[in-house]
C-alpha cells in the first residue's frame, strides 16, 4: 500500500532479504486510489498523499514497480490478474 508504514516495513524486508542474497523481482503497490481514477475530491485528495510513498518506491527502492488501483473486488485467479494488465 502507498502508505509511511507498509512502505517502510517493506524497505526492511528488502534490506533482510539483501543480506541474505536475494533480490526482489518488483515492487508491488496496491490498493492505490492515485490509481483509481476516482473523481471523488475527498478520495483524490487521499490519493495526493500517496505521491511521496509511490515515487520513493519507484525512483529508490525498487527496479521494477506495479501501481495496483483500489479495486471493490480482489482480482482472483488467472482471469482477475489478465484484467489488471488489460
Amino acid at each position: 500500500m502507498p502508505e509511511a508504514t507498509p512502505v517502510h516495513e517493506a524497505e526492511r524486508l528488502q534490506g533482510d532479504l539483501a543480506r541474505a542474497g536475494i533480490t526482489p523481482y518488483a515492487w508491488v503497490i496496491n490498493q492505490s486510489l492515485l490509481a483509481s481514477g476516482t473523481a471523488d475530491p475527498l478520495l483524490c485528495q487521499r490519493g495526493t498523499y500517496e505521491v511521496p510513498f509511490v515515487r520513493r518506491v519507484a525512483d529508490e527502492l525498487a527496479v521494477r514497480c506495479a501501481l495496483i488501483p483500489w479495486l471493490a473486488e480482489a482480482p482472483v485467479g488467472k482471469t482477475g490478474l489478465e484484467q489488471l494488465v488489460q
